[in-house]
């Protein structure tokens, strides 16, 4: 897996809910290698939220419950590009912002 930016996730009570049931994405994620970085709350509210820099830039994924999602994911942080099912989950509106 290629050197990049670390996956940010939202720890807040309605992500954390969701990411205990479909745990399966920061299984999938921390076999690969990723640097996993635990962040508050990034106003979304529609856990479980990602997010990592795309071409410089913070962008932030909502709802990344399906397998083609936590497969688009995974080639994101492995070739930069991002494909379909990940486009959709994207918020536009947090994109290039971070909460501390």
């Amino acid at each position: 897996m290629a050197k990049c930016a670390p996956l940010l996730v939202c720890t807040a009570d309605d992500c954390k809910k969701s990411l205990k049931k479909h745990g399966v994405v920061l299984a999938a994620v921390a076999r690969g290698g990723v640097e996993i970085e635990r962040v508050g709350c990034q106003k979304l509210c529609h856990g479980p939220v990602f997010g990592t820099k795309v071409d410089g830039t913070w962008e932030w994924f909502g709802r990344v419950r399906s397998d083609a999602a936590v497969e688009a994911l995974l080639a994101l942080l492995e070739d930069g590009r991002m494909r379909k099912p990940l486009r959709k989950l994207r918020d536009t509106e947090r994109s290039g912002k971070r909460r501390k």
